[in-house]
C-alpha cells in the first residue's frame, strides 16, 4: 500500500475513469424545462407559510467539485427566495471519490440523510454513476437533480493539445446528452452546467479556464456562476412533473386509541414518521414495534457510518475504510481500530479493534479479511483506502493511528413529541432505511398519548429497486 501519489494517480482519483466509458452522443434540441422531476420538493419550500412550515432535508453528493462554496451559495438563495421554509441542508461530498468510490460511502451519507432533494455531481464510470443513483432512489423517497460536467478548456485551432485533453473534452460534450436521457429515463432533475458555463464565457470574453483555480476546480466567480445555473433548476412550476411516485408520500389511517394500543399495516416504505398534534404534551410518550419486536431489534436498520483517521488533535475528512460491514447486527456504539506498530510505506498493517460497548474485540491486518470476535465488524482488504486517506488529509502512518466511526441504528423504540420552532410540524422519525416488504407498526402508550397523534405518515421510495 503505497503513501506516494503521483499527478497522474491523482488524475485517476479525480476521476478519469469516467473516460473509459463513453456515452452515445444524442443531440436535444428541445430545452429542458427547469423543475422537472422536483416538484415534491420545491412544492413544500413554495407552500411553506409561517404558520405552516415545511421541513425540507437538502444533500449536496459528490466529489472535490461539489466541496466548493457554490453549495453554500445556493443553499441561501433558496433560503432567501423561500424564508418560511426549514431547510436542513448538508455537504457530505468527498474529495477525490469517482463515482465507483463514492457509491462504498453512499449508504453511510445518502441513505442514512434520507434527503427531500440529493443535488449529485461526480466523475466516474457511468456504470457506478447509475448504480449509485439507484441505490438512493430504491432507499430513500429523494428528487435528484443532477448536474453535468462543468466545462474546464477553450479550443484553440492555433495551439496542439495532448490527446487525452482533447479526449475528456469530447467526452463532457457527449455527457451532456447521456446524462439528459439519463435524467429523462429516470425522472431526475437535470441541469446543464457545461453549455453555461460556455455560453457565460463567451459573453464575458472570457476563456473558461479562467473559472477555474486549477484548471479543474472553480474560482470565486466560478462558484458563483455554478450557484446560478443550479439555482435556475430549483423552481417551482405545478405543471412540471415530480421526481417521485404520486403516491410517494402517504397519511396512514389511525385506529381509535382507547385501548391504549394502535396496530397499524403498511408496505412500500423507506420511511415512518410519526406527526403530534400541535398541543400533545411532551409527556406523551409512545413505545414502538416494528414486525412483533422493537424498531431497533431489527438488524437491516443497523448501519456502520463513514470511518475518519485521527491523530491527536486532528481528524480526517477521507474514509480510510471505503466501508465497514457486519456479520451480526452491531450495538450502537463507537469503535476505534488502532494501528499497533510502526508502520512501513508499503504496508500491510496490524490493528486491533475496540467498541465503545462491546470493549476489545480482535486483532487483524489490512491484507486478510477480518472479521471481529464478536462479529459486529468486518472488513475485507478491498475495503482499504488508508494510503489515499493519510495522503490526503496530511496524516503520517505510524503506531497510534486511529481509524473512528459509529454505529446507528435507525429507528426509536420510544417517541415524544418534539420541541420545534413555530410553524414546524412535530414530526419525528420512528425508522428510516426500511427494508421492502410489507411491515407491521405497534404503537402503545397512555390513550391520550396516542390520541395526540394526528398521522403515521409513510415514505415509500422514489424508484424501487428492480427485483433480481
Amino acid at each position: 500500500m503505497k503513501i506516494l501519489l503521483s499527478s497522474a494517480c491523482l488524475l485517476c482519483l479525480l476521476g478519469s475513469s469516467l473516460f473509459s466509458v463513453e456515452p452515445a452522443a444524442k443531440e436535444s434540441p428541445v430545452p429542458w424545462a427547469p423543475g422537472t422531476h422536483l416538484q415534491r420538493t420545491m412544492g413544500l419550500l413554495a407552500n411553506s407559510t409561517p404558520e405552516k412550515r415545511s421541513a425540507v432535508r437538502v444533500l449536496y453528493y459528490g466529489q472535490s467539485i461539489t466541496q466548493r462554496g457554490w453549495t453554500d451559495l445556493v443553499t441561501a438563495d433558496l433560503r432567501a427566495r423561500f424564508p418560511s421554509a426549514e431547510i436542513i441542508a448538508e455537504n457530505r461530498a468527498i474529495g477525490g471519490f469517482a463515482a465507483d468510490r463514492l457509491i462504498r460511502t453512499t449508504e453511510a451519507d445518502a441513505v442514512n440523510f434520507q434527503p427531500d432533494l440529493m443535488i449529485f455531481h461526480v466523475y466516474g464510470n457511468p456504470t457506478a454513476y447509475e448504480n449509485l443513483l439507484r441505490m438512493v432512489r430504491a432507499r430513500t423517497a429523494a428528487e435528484v437533480l443532477v448536474m453535468t460536467d462543468h466545462a474546464t478548456w477553450t479550443p484553440d485551432p492555433s495551439f496542439a493539445y495532448d490527446s487525452e485533453k482533447v479526449k475528456q473534452n469530447a467526452w463532457g460534450d457527449r455527457q451532456v446528452g447521456w446524462l439528459r436521457d439519463l435524467a429523462t429515463r429516470e425522472h431526475l432533475g437535470y441541469v446543464d452546467i457545461r453549455t453555461g458555463f460556455r455560453s457565460y464565457a463567451s459573453e464575458q470574453k472570457l476563456r473558461v479556464e479562467s473559472l477555474t483555480s486549477d484548471g479543474t476546480h472553480l474560482n470565486a466567480q466560478g462558484c458563483a456562476l455554478m450557484a446560478r445555473l443550479v439555482s435556475a433548476a430549483l423552481v417551482r412550476d405545478a405543471s412540471r412533473p415530480t421526481g417521485v411516485p404520486d403516491n410517494a408520500v402517504q397519511c396512514l389511517p389511525l385506529p381509535s386509541p382507547a385501548s391504549g394500543r394502535m396496530e397499524i399495516p403498511f408496505a412500500n416504505a423507506v420511511r415512518l414518521e410519526l406527526v403530534f398534534a400541535a398541543d400533545a404534551p411532551k409527556s406523551a410518550a409512545i413505545q414502538v414495534k416494528l414486525d412483533g419486536k422493537p424498531a431497533t431489534d431489527l438488524p437491516a436498520l443497523r448501519h456502520h457510518g463513514r470511518t475518519h483517521l485521527v491523530q491527536e488533535e486532528y481528524s480526517g475528512e477521507i474514509p480510510p475504510i471505503f466501508q465497514v460491514s457486519w456479520k451480526q447486527p452491531p450495538a450502537a456504539q463507537t469503535w476505534q481500530l488502532i494501528f499497533d506498530q510502526p508502520l512501513a510505506p508499503d504496508g500491510p498493517y496490524s490493528f486491533h479493534v475496540a467498541g465503545s460497548l462491546t470493549g476489545p474485540d480482535g486483532k487483524g491486518r489490512t491484507d486478510q479479511e477480518f472479521i471481529s470476535d464478536s462479529g459486529q465488524v468486518w472488513i475485507t482488504p478491498a475495503d482499504w483506502n488508508l494510503a489515499y486517506a493519510s495522503w490526503a488529509d496530511h496524516l503520517k502512518l505510524d503506531s497510534g493511528l486511529t481509524i473512528l466511526w459509529s454505529t446507528r441504528v435507525t429507528a426509536r423504540d420510544e417517541v415524544v413529541p418534539p420541541t420545534v420552532a413555530p410553524g414546524l410540524e412535530r414530526a419525528v422519525d420512528v425508522a428510516w432505511d426500511l427494508p421492502p416488504g410489507p411491515h407491521r407498526l405497534e404503537l402503545t402508550g397512555p390513550p391520550a398519548a396516542l390520541a395526540s397523534l394526528e398521522a403515521v405518515r409513510t415514505y415509500a421510495p422514489a424508484k424501487p429497486a428492480s427485483p433480481p
